[in-house]
């Protein structure tokens, strides 16, 4: 809900053909320290060439959000590009350190 009703209209006020590829919740399985997190995570195409993912986590009180862009052309299939920038953002997501 919040990426349809809050980040949609700002990424379309700059970018109007964006749509979103994916968004779904997943829970974490490693590294150790952040087995069980929940978080939200979605891929924007924005342009052709342009991809940004993004994922959110929520503690109830705060909102952390971690979002990327791919830089490059865009290549091989969609899956593919969406696989990747995903690992990009869980790559800085697991040197996070979240508030008990």
């Amino acid at each position: 809900a919040y990426l349809m009703q809050n980040v949609m209209p700002m990424i379309r006020s700059a970018r109007p053909k964006a749509r979103i590829l994916e968004a779904r919740a997943i829970t974490l399985t490693a590294p150790p320290s952040l087995e069980g997190l929940r978080v939200f995570q979605s891929a924007v195409l924005l342009d052709e060439g342009l991809l940004r993912g993004q994922v959110q986590y929520t503690d109830g009180r705060f909102m952390f959000t971690m979002s990327t862009l791919n830089r490059g052309p865009l290549y091989g299939d969609e899956a593919r590009q969406i696989k990747d920038i995903y690992e990009q953002l869980m790559y800085g997501l697991y040197r996070c350190r979240f508030p008990q």
